[in-house]
């Protein structure tokens, strides 16, 4: 009697992602994060298509890094319009 080993591999196509940081910039400079600035954790942010739908949620981590991946959210693709927005903006905030 011989053994046989089968392998199944599959490719996994390259991923969608939108993703950024949150933080906060107290000398309101905009642009790019820089040292005087200051990452903020445990925000949620909605990810919407062009026509208003949420499509999904996350939460910064601890370095207020999110990402929304397709891998996660099938409903990603190349090309399309979307707008990140905070679930609920913080008080004082527009």
């Amino acid at each position: 009697t011989s053994a046989a080993i089968d392998n199944l591999f599959t490719k996994t196509p390259p991923a969608q992602q939108i993703g950024g940081t949150v933080y906060f910039d107290p000398d309101n400079s905009g642009g790019a994060f820089t040292g005087a600035d200051s990452p903020v954790a445990g925000i949620t942010l909605e990810l919407l298509d062009a026509g208003g739908t949420v499509l999904g949620t996350t939460t910064t981590n601890a370095a207020g890094q999110y990402l929304f991946s397709s891998l996660s959210l099938p409903a990603l693709a190349p090309g399309a319009g979307y707008q990140v927005r905070l679930a609920t903006p913080p008080a004082g905030t527009t």
